[in-house]
């Protein structure tokens, strides 16, 4: 099969072992612990964000370049798949430096990684037409996070409120333009993998593990969100700053 050791600093890719993993790294910060039921409750949001990332095209997915800026106006990737009182941000997926531009309604609480891992079964596709167990797939999505450093700041100050999630296990659902596809081209070798790309389809057992920010809405008004990595896995180092334009909420 193949591994993909992804941060916000960059990836490595391994077709050799059974792996579909993804990491989004930021760097030196000390996670602190959640109580048992709030605990409980964010875990689910580590496996949401990464259903929501990887169920985006390639093209427009807001794991990608920048945008947002007059620059590049369209398409506003913060907005893609967002719904309710919780809103996803994203690193760099497998590396590099962005600029993004966002409106976010002043409602919204804002939810992203600072190092994550998924490690989801693909049997057609690097494992030997095998099929992977939750265990297996939990191993390599917690390996994935070794010897990463992260670091984030909001408006020049250092995040701290940094929490230490895993999931339970849980599906992902990849259109056929899916983001690995969209950077690699083929990503399965052939035989005997099915295809030389990732199919569309829904993928299981699928296992996260990482450290995460919950922020509380933020002020109506313009704000910095800096998100800094690196990691052994990775090719290139990850620097994203987004420009955040939190927007009053009509009531009429």
């Amino acid at each position: 099969m193949w591994t993909k050791n992804i941060g916000s600093t960059g990836i490595r890719t391994n077709r050799s072992r059974s792996l579909a993993l993804a990491a989004i790294a930021l760097g030196f910060l000390m996670a602190v612990p959640a109580a048992p039921a709030e605990r409980e409750d964010s875990n689910k949001l580590g496996a949401e964000w990464w259903q929501w990332a990887l169920s985006i095209p390639g093209n427009v997915n807001p794991m990608l370049g920048s945008y947002g800026s007059s620059t590049n106006p369209t398409p506003e990737q913060c907005v893609i798949g967002q719904s309710g009182s919780l809103w996803f941000l994203a690193g760099y997926f497998f590396g590099g430096t962005a600029t993004r531009t966002c409106t976010v309604p002043e409602d919204k609480s804002l939810f992203f990684p600072l190092a994550n891992s998924i490690n989801f079964n693909t049997p057609n596709c690097g494992q030997n037409l095998q099929s992977y167990s939750a265990t297996q797939v939990r191993m390599l999505a917690f390996a994935g996070l070794a010897g990463a450093t992260y670091s984030a700041t909001l408006d020049g100050n250092a995040i701290h409120n940094v929490q230490f999630l895993q999931s339970s296990v849980f599906k992902v659902a990849l259109p056929g333009d899916n983001v690995f596809n969209f950077l690699f081209g083929v990503v399965c070798t052939s035989p005997p993998d099915a295809s030389p790309t990732l199919a569309a389809g829904i993928y299981s057992p699928s296992v996260d593990y990482g450290y995460y920010v919950l922020l509380d809405p933020l002020k109506k008004g313009v704000h910095k969100l800096q998100i800094q990595s690196t990691s052994p896995t990775a090719t290139a180092p990850t620097d994203v700053t987004y420009t955040l334009n939190v927007v009053a909420v009509s009531e009429d």
